[in-house]
């Protein structure tokens, strides 16, 4: 069975990456708002930080954007278990193909 695991940094950079599109805004405008370069934006929009980064809290903080007290445990879901949600509600079957392309993209 393929597993998905997602880290916690990859999920803060999805929560980063949905306020921003909420707000309709460009990668350096968003960063702009927090004193934060669009380079930084980028990289915290794809995981790719450390914790005590002190622009990931400007940003967060800047944005009301919730960091959670500890990362979160890897997130697993197994494909045959989104394969089953496909299969139980038809209406949802796109939302379930696009959760399984964006997880599985590298």
């Amino acid at each position: 069975m393929q597993m998905i695991k997602v880290s916690w940094q990859k999920l803060l950079g999805d929560r980063i990456r949905q306020k921003r599109l909420y707000e309709s805004m460009n990668q350096a405008d968003f960063g702009d708002f927090a004193d934060v370069a669009q380079a930084q934006v980028s990289r915290f929009e794809n995981g790719d930080f450390e914790r005590h980064s002190k622009n990931l809290h400007k940003l967060c903080n800047a944005w009301n954007i919730a960091m959670d007290s500890a990362p979160p445990a890897e997130a697993e879901i197994s494909l045959d278990q989104l394969a089953n949600l496909r299969a139980v509600n038809p209406i949802a079957a796109q939302a379930v193909d696009v959760l399984v392309h964006a997880l599985t993209r590298q």
